[in-house]
């Protein structure tokens, strides 16, 4: 694929013909079958809370498996589920949207997860079971950390989650600094109780291995549930891990998969740790050499133009993650009192041409999952940066330290307190210009001249001149070349409709 721009039109043919990925059956025998993707537990959890309307959530690569899955969990619960197809956004995230078109009580969930919280749907997640040779495994780590006490963190990729009791059996006897992270399968969401009490304790699923939490649909979002102050457990994309008061930055850590944007992710999050990664198809493990400084320098790229930009376009780029909307809202009310001008897109799975109609916009923010969130917008037409990298940008006071975020959850907390006091400041502190580190030349701010001037009605009634307010969208107007049509109403001839020309417009039926 080229490194330029994508073009706009395709021959009619090849776009009818989209290549996806071969759909992964399995020929093996129906007790490993039913054991790959955990049928006998997924069939528990729907029993145990009583759900009656079941939606099964597939990637392209597993849907030649969904009809079995569907025929084997109807045997066993007697409800026939309902099978999901395209997904709304990424295959990774619940599709809430699409199950409740199908009036779904809960969602099972199959395949690679970003394990981002529901916010109205219960889900049951069917990671799979992944081959992986847990003895060679232990060996490269012996051979790696020859000291005992060595500090390292085990992350796994969710097809090979289901190994990781025997590789902390085969481990932790002779490392007892090595953390193991525990991932959360399942969230039971019922309606809403006059109690409205919580339950945040780990419940058995009958046979099931999973943990599940169960809240009322009237509770706050999980992340705002009161916990033991005394926990010091922190959560990086769903899993959880326990280091005490210990600073992160001194343990090593292994992350078990192929490459993937679950590892990007964790370059990018941890990225002042050594890390290493075992790919189970090859048995080896190897340290990471990727210049992660350099990744960084290009997202800080990304948040000085996100300084320049006056009107930014707000990406939904999920409905069913919790507290997306607040994270809207949150970074709606930031560029507004940046003095810049937003506008709210929902447009399901980002492609170029999408993007390209909107011309208008300098600029994106991506709304997402943290696996789908760091976009490389090189072939888009405008740059798209995360909810961090535009707080960053916009919010005085908040500088780059080297730490990065993609859970956009992670910027809410505090934020009701913290960042109101810095924009109330910042609304006070304006300059009338800054220096711009993308074009080097100093940049008016347009925010501080609508501030410290008189209101336009009152220039307007001293004043025999034409006078007009700034605005970003005034001012791409008189940048455009192209103004639209005039309208010539009553000078033009009235004529008969025609028939037009047929096909696609690379080349016409005529032609």
């Amino acid at each position: 694929m080229s490194g330029g721009p994508l073009p706009l039109s395709s021959d009619a043919q090849a776009s009818l013909q989209q290549t996806v990925e071969d759909f992964k059956q399995l020929d093996i025998s129906n007790d490993s079958f039913e054991q790959y993707y955990d049928v006998d537990a997924s069939a528990d959890f729907i029993k145990t809370n009583g759900f009656k309307n079941i939606a099964l959530q597939f990637p392209d690569a597993l849907i030649g498996d969904s009809t079995r899955i569907a025929e084997l969990l109807q045997t066993k619960t007697g409800y026939r589920p309902v099978i999901l197809g395209d997904t709304s956004y990424g295959a990774c995230c619940i599709d809430e949207v699409a199950g409740e078109h199908s009036n779904a009580d809960v969602i099972l969930h199959y395949g690679p997860s970003c394990l981002s919280k529901p916010s109205r749907t219960s889900v049951f997640h069917v990671f799979g079971r992944g081959p992986i040779d847990t003895a060679q495994f232990t060996e490269e780590v012996t051979k790696a950390f020859p000291d005992v006490n060595a500090r390292v963190i085990i992350f796994s990729d969710v097809l090979y989650y289901h190994a990781m009791e025997e590789i902390k059996s085969q481990l932790r006897s002779k490392y007892p600094h090595f953390i193991f992270p525990t991932i959360q399968r399942s969230v039971a969401i019922s309606p809403s109780k006059p109690s409205q009490s919580v339950n945040t304790s780990p419940d058995s699923c009958g046979n099931c291995d999973c943990n599940t939490t169960t809240i009322t649909a009237s509770d706050p979002p999980q992340d705002e549930i009161p916990s033991d102050s005394a926990s010091t457990e922190t959560e990086w994309s769903g899993r959880r891990y326990d280091i005490g008061t210990d600073d992160i930055s001194t343990f090593s850590i292994i992350y078990i998969g192929s490459e993937s944007s679950t590892l990007r992710n964790l370059i990018m999050t941890f990225n002042k740790n050594e890390i290493w990664t075992f790919d189970p198809p090859s048995n080896r493990l190897k340290k990471q050499s990727l210049q992660t400084s350099k990744n960084l320098m290009k997202r800080y790229y990304l948040v000085q133009q996100a300084k320049d930009a006056q009107v930014i376009g707000i990406l939904a780029g999920t409905l069913g993650v919790a507290r997306y909307l607040e994270v809207i809202q949150h970074l709606k009310d930031i560029i507004k009192k940046a003095g810049k001008k937003s506008y709210t897109f929902v447009v399901g799975k980002l492609n170029v041409p999408k993007l390209a109609n909107f011309g208008e916009i300098d600029l994106f923010v991506l709304v997402a999952c943290p696996e789908n969130s760091m976009i490389d917008s090189g072939e888009f037409y405008r740059p798209i940066v995360t909810p961090f990298e535009l707080e960053i940008a916009l919010v005085r006071g908040k500088e780059w330290t080297g730490e990065y975020r993609t859970d956009f959850s992670q910027i809410l907390p505090g934020l009701k307190v913290q960042d109101e006091i810095q924009l109330e400041d910042q609304l006070e502190e304006e300059e009338e210009t800054r220096f711009s580190l993308i074009t080097g030349t100093l940049k008016p701010n347009h925010k501080a001249f609508n501030l410290n001037s008189s209101t336009s009605q009152e220039i307007s009634a001293r004043s025999t001149q034409e006078l007009s307010e700034w605005t970003p969208a005034g001012n791409f107007l008189r940048e455009k070349t192209f103004l639209g049509l005039e309208p010539k109403l009553g000078e033009t001839p009235v004529v008969k409709a025609v028939s037009g020309r047929s096909g696609i417009p690379m080349k016409y039926d005529e032609e």
